[in-house]
């Protein structure tokens, strides 16, 4: 700031104006001096130089004079305000002082007194209808097909509830005045200015409005105006910044929730509404409505009229769904294992001491009912009533129970009497009522959905999935396992006893492997056991030969001999020594499956496949396979956790085709009968997904050839309803791709403003704006624009706060709770009814445009302002633009209700 005070300082002295200014100065003082009194001449010499060194120190280390309003009212500047706001967020927690802890930030019966919050009835029913209306058409629609339960909207309910109470009290706390001058109203101009170099540059280079603006605006050009799909995706990382501020984080940890929520906010919500206020027909609506005669006095705020608690009546729109499996608070409470479980969850969410008021309410009731007190018991029940006054009625106290006023008010006036009066007096049997009320109604439901219940409900969370080579299931501690189990680990002692496991499991001897999965995995078939240990088998491929199919078309296979190395010593029978055909694609079936259910050989594995589209394999090319996949089976026969694979077993026993097998319906009963029983056990629920898709696929026909006929003549399956978001008003936006987005700024004509103007801007306000509309529109001469810059730098900040603080007044007097009611149902009807309205654009810009005109040829300062007025009329015509300006004002606003954004 001193480089710029300097500059300025340099430049008022080399500044003719000024120059001349000292000049007649000099010249009345020496005039003065010589015709009056000398001392006179000095008096006037004097005071000029006393006040240039008085604005000299002003302006030593800034730019302007600041708020001279400050030094009667006592309010503080803007930055004190935000050092305030740092030091107050900048403290540590509440309960225990400790600035790295956050139990008091964000607790959950502070979010539950979000509900508190008292509204008027008619602008509750308003917000009620456009998130009813929102809900039934993006969510009702669809869900209603898949459950009848209740359950998960009213969860979606409470946490649209929540979103919109914190949004409605984070914009209470800004001072809407100083943030439209400040931050809105300079963009706005930034814009105007724009539009002005666009329209020129179009006309002069005979180009079109848009290529011109993309030209001009080059970096500056908002993401979210390059194309509609940029904007949604803009407007989907919107949604993912915003949601952990407006959500529980418990919340955001399921995946399929935060995406409903970001597709429901930034789809269904925020891009209609965007194209709402940036439709050039309803700003020019707008523009007639303001300018009609109709008048808006029409709406009264009264204070005695009814209110509600906000949007109450949106989470209880239906009669309470009970469950067997949910337990009321009194079954919660006589239940010790349940009560342990609800206390954690509370733990969690930070409001165990609303059960502990509960309990220590009942303990003093107790000590209260007592017959006959003595002086010192009173005494020790006023002290506890004391206790229970400023730890949980006090609303300074972090545990605070959040009662109504009235209540905390009436219980202190009954302590400053007689304590003995709790007795019959209502206030702690209101502040009981009022915690059970919190316990049965807002904090049971949420238990009833958290992973507290569902542990005592249904046990811990199964995180292993299926077990695969080379792993060994997690092992039970032996004190848990039952006798049958721990006789059952040792069975594998007994060679021959067991048949080997099914797919997916490993040949182990864990001893920790229950009896009760074994026998649901595998039947125990006690013969021919050792008909199925492979690792006794030895395999060759001693040569390949040619055959012809049905067709008479050659096919080559490879011949595999098996032979037992324990029945060497019998007779070569079928049992110890036979043959089986395998053709190329049946080693790489095989291995495809071994992979799927016991994960991937690093140390075996076969070449990767030949692509034979047009032509069978060569005998050459078989020939140098052969010893590759006799070497497979060899390592593949050598694994202790493949020894007992029927995958193996049929590819080595059983003739015929291998990919023929592994779809016929043995495999898929051996399937039903073993993998599936062990899978669904083993994992308790899991993965469900991936399990049901390998299912539904086993049970599918072998696929035809992509070369088969199709029968046109078959009814075709219905068309999926895609969403076109491109529509006639805005098109595509600029209709830019990642490669055409502008990468550099046309630099004929990018700043119309001074360099004296660039920290004035900076700033910010009514003042500033003002003066760099001037320079705009009216093109204000360099001298007339030091003056001005002199008058703002003077008093700029006591205008600003003088306008921000009557236009606050005026919008507050303007948005009034009816006139806010009426607005909603307005913008309800233009996101869901665009589809049916019809707009004569050129009709309705004409007829703006008339009345336009005619104000500002009716007063005197709608003359003065016309060309401005004039020049933003024709800026909002287009489209595009439009939404340039929306998505930087939208910018400015979401960094203005989400401060903590800009410092993550």
């Amino acid at each position: 700031m001193d480089v710029e005070a300097k500059k300025i300082a340099y430049v008022t002295i080399s500044d003719t104006l000024a120059c001349v200014n000292l000049g007649i100065v000099l010249s009345l003082s020496a005039l003065l001096a010589i015709t009056t009194s000398f001392i006179l001449g000095v008096f006037v010499l004097g005071t000029y130089v006393l006040g240039v060194t008085l604005f000299y120190f002003l302006l030593k280390k800034r730019v302007a004079v600041g708020n001279l309003l400050s030094i009667f009212t006592g309010e503080n500047s803007t930055n004190e305000k935000c050092q305030n706001e740092k030091c107050q967020n900048t403290t540590g927690c509440n309960i225990c002082g400790d600035g790295s802890c956050n139990r008091s930030k964000e607790p959950l019966y502070e979010a539950i007194r979000h509900g508190e919050i008292m509204i008027n009835a008619e602008l509750d029913e308003s917000i009620e209808s456009l998130l009813n209306r929102i809900l039934q058409d993006f969510v009702e629609s669809w869900y209603s097909q898949i459950s009848s339960d209740k359950a998960f909207e009213l969860e979606l309910r409470h946490c649209l509830r929540r979103a919109c109470t914190i949004v409605l009290q984070r914009g209470l706390q800004i001072n809407l005045a100083e943030t439209i001058f400040v931050k809105l109203l300079p963009a706005a101009v930034n814009h105007l200015e724009d539009y002005l170099i666009i329209r020129e540059m179009s006309q002069n280079q005979r180009i079109p409005f848009v290529r011109a603006a993309v030209q001009h605006l080059g970096t500056r050009l908002h993401p979210a105006t390059f194309n509609r799909d940029r904007e949604l995706d803009y407007l989907r990382q919107i949604t993912e910044c915003v949601l952990p501020s407006l959500v529980a984080q418990s919340q955001l940890q399921c995946q399929n929730f935060h995406a409903l929520m970001r597709e429901l906010i930034a789809g269904w919500v925020l891009l209609p509404l965007a194209d709402v206020l940036a439709d050039p027909s309803i700003l020019n609506s707008l523009l007639l409505l303001l300018l009609g005669h109709q008048q808006l006095t029409q709406y009264k705020d009264v204070d005695n009229e009814p209110k509600v608690k906000f949007l109450e009546k949106f989470v209880d729109y239906s009669p309470k769904y009970s469950s067997a499996l949910h337990p009321d608070l009194s079954n919660i409470l006589n239940n010790q294992k349940l009560l342990y479980a609800f206390m954690q969850f509370l733990k969690a969410e930070r409001s165990v001491h609303i059960l502990q008021f509960c309990l220590d309410v009942e303990e003093f009731n107790r000590k209260m009912l007592t017959p006959d007190i003595s002086s010192e018991e009173k005494e020790l029940l006023y002290k506890d009533a004391m206790d229970l006054y400023s730890v949980y009625f006090n609303p300074e106290s972090p545990d605070n129970i959040g009662l109504p006023s009235d209540i905390v008010h009436s219980m202190k006036e009954v302590l400053t009497e007689d304590v003995g009066k709790l007795r019959t007096s209502p206030p702690l049997f209101e502040a009981i009522n009022h915690a059970y009320r919190l316990l049965e109604n807002k904090l049971c439901p949420l238990f009833h959905a958290s992973d507290d219940f569902f542990r005592w409900l249904a046990g811990p969370r199964v995180l292993t999935t299926g077990v695969r080579s080379g792993t060994r299931p997690n092992r039970r501690p032996t004190e848990n396992v039952g006798a049958v189990a721990r006789i059952s680990s040792r069975l594998h002692k007994i060679k021959g006893v067991l048949r080997g496991p099914v797919e997916g499991h490993t040949f182990d001897s864990d001893p920790g492997i229950d009896l009760v999965d074994s026998e649901y995995a595998e039947d125990l078939q006690l013969s021919d056991s050792t008909d199925r240990n492979l690792s006794v088998w030895s395999v060759s491929i001693p040569a390949v030969k040619t055959k012809l199919d049905a067709s008479s078309k050659p096919y080559s296979v490879f011949y595999i001999e098996i032979q037992k190395v324990d029945a060497l010593k019998e007779d070569d029978s079928e049992k110890s020594h036979w043959k089986v055909e395998r053709r190329y694609n049946d080693f790489y079936a095989l291995e495809a499956k071994l992979i799927e259910f016991h994960g991937e050989f690093p140390d075996n594995q076969l070449p990767p496949r030949r692509m034979l589209l047009f032509s069978a394999p060569s005998a050459q090319f078989l020939e140098s396979r052969k010893q590759v996949f006799e070497d497979y089976l060899k390592k593949l026969l050598s694994k202790p956790s493949l020894r007992g694979s029927d995958l193996l077993f049929a590819f080595l026993r059983v003739p015929g085709e291998f990919s023929e097998m592994n779809s016929s319906p043995d495999a898929l009963s051996r399937l039903l009968r073993r993998t599936v029983p062990l899978t669904l056990r083993k994992e308790r629920g899991q993965h469900l997904e991936p399990f049901l898709n390998g299912f539904f696929s086993s049970t599918e026909g072998k696929k035809t050839s992509k070369l088969e006929y199709k029968d046109v003549s078959q009814e075709s399956p219905p068309v999926r309803d895609i969403r076109n978001i491109i529509g006639p008003i805005f098109q595509n936006n600029f209709n830019l791709t990642e490669e055409s987005a502008p990468c550099s700024v046309d630099s004929s004509r990018t700043n119309m403003c001074s360099p004296l103007l660039g920290p004035i801007i900076q700033q910010g306000g009514f003042t500033s704006s003002l003066i760099h509309i001037g320079l705009v529109v009216y093109n204000m001469s360099k001298s007339s624009l030091r003056v001005a810059l002199s008058i703002q730098a003077l008093i700029g900040s006591t205008l600003d706060a003088i306008l921000s603080y009557f236009v606050g007044r005026a919008l507050k007097t303007l948005l009034v709770a009816p006139r806010l009611a009426h607005l909603t149902h307005l913008l309800q009807g233009a996101i869901f009814n665009s589809k049916s309205a019809h707009w004569n654009s050129m009709e309705i810009e004409e007829r703006a445009g008339r009345e336009l005109d005619q104000f500002c040829s009716k007063y005197w300062l709608a003359k003065l302002a016309a060309p401005a007025c004039k020049g933003a009329f024709c800026a909002v015509q287009s489209p595009q633009l439009n939404k340039q300006l929306l998505y930087v004002l939208l910018d400015l606003v979401i960094e203005e209700l989400f401060p903590e954004l800009s410092h993550s």
